[in-house]
């Protein structure tokens, strides 16, 4: 058995797939399998990777037809051999020394999840100042409940589970929590679930505050910019497939009494939130799960709480680059950056 299998969903990703099969390739970790889905790709992803194959032997190919990346990774662990599970993304890169940072930690704590911290790569231009590159706190719930480092559970922030920073790529896996139990699933907010599951079943999990992994920001993708760049909107029946699947895993595992005071916080935010602060049109399309009294009841609340109420909600955290201070809230897995006024 192999220590790591890394899960790479590949789909028309041709001008960075190079350089993530290379730090794939340089990992201090020799003993990993890199196991590579093309998911019907158009453009020329599958012959780099029948090219990298013959020249690394770790490197191993599913083909399949276009199914989404949800399908893309199950087929991916489904064939996994290693004693752990990581996900990259193809447009994306990793420290070479990522691999076996988490493995350690993971080994010495005996932990079925390990994360780090990330750099996030963008193009933006911010009075008149380019950021090309952030660091991101991808666990700040440890700054307030948790030491640093040390083993936790999901019942040590359980005020705060649904506010975890739910990319499903910083972290380490433990094969036996993952394999044939918790399933990527759908085109949005896949990323989610997948890590809120999987914390709900983790009876230890550590976080290392380290920048190991390469995230590109995608400009095309639904959390890309700064408040006001783009129009966000979610539809109706999104919201509510959401809501479902959410309360499928709490049952699933048996944990609605423990966890109704959280999830119902987390339906207000998720309702509300995107009622409020998305589209004032969203209103119509949400009258089959709140009723129009309970709206004005949700906004009386949020008017009437302290300031702090929205951080209460959000998972939040502040960040800096090129002088400029920004506020990142990361709703259901859409990640978004909040210029601080100076």
């Amino acid at each position: 058995m192999v220590k790591i299998s890394v899960i790479v969903p590949v789909y028309n990703v041709s001008n960075y797939l190079k350089r993530c099969l290379d730090s794939l390739i340089r990992q201090t970790l020799k003993d990993i399998e890199i196991i590579c889905i093309n998911d019907g790709s158009s453009d020329n992803s599958l012959e780099i990777l029948v090219q990298y194959s013959q020249k690394d032997s770790r490197i191993k190919i599913i083909n399949q037809e276009n199914r989404g990346v949800s399908e893309a990774r199950n087929s991916g662990i489904n064939i996994a051999q290693g004693e752990f599970l990581s996900m990259v993304d193809p447009d994306d890169w990793i420290e070479n020394n990522m691999l076996e940072a988490l493995y350690k930690k993971a080994v010495k704590e005996n932990a079925d999840i390990v994360e780090c911290d990330l750099f996030e790569h963008r193009d933006l231009v911010i009075d008149s100042k380019k950021i090309r590159k952030l660091k991101v706190k991808c666990n700040p719930l440890c700054k307030r409940n948790i030491m640093q480092g040390k083993p936790y559970n999901w019942r040590d922030i359980k005020e705060d589970i649904f506010n975890i920073r739910a990319y499903c790529w910083n972290k380490l896996y433990k094969s036996d929590l993952i394999k044939n139990k918790i399933f990527f699933e759908g085109r949005a907010g896949e990323d989610y679930y997948f890590c809120l599951e999987a914390f709900l079943c983790a009876n230890k999990i550590v976080y290392i505050p380290k920048p190991l992994y390469h995230y590109m920001k995608n400009p095309n993708s639904l959390s890309s910019g700064v408040h006001g760049s783009k129009t966000i909107s979610i539809d109706s029946e999104s919201l509510g497939n959401g809501l479902r699947r959410m309360e499928k895993i709490i049952q699933k595992h048996n944990l609605m009494t423990e966890l109704e005071k959280p999830y119902n916080r987390w339906v207000i935010k998720n309702l509300y939130l995107q009622y409020i602060g998305f589209s004032r049109k969203i209103r119509q399309e949400y009258r089959g799960l709140l009723k129009e009294s309970e709206y004005i009841k949700l906004e009386k609340i949020i008017q009437n709480q302290k300031r702090n109420f929205f951080q209460s909600l959000f998972s939040v955290s502040t960040e800096a680059a090129v002088g400029i201070i920004f506020k990142r809230f990361v709703i259901l897995g859409y990640s978004f950056l909040f210029k601080i006024s100076k």
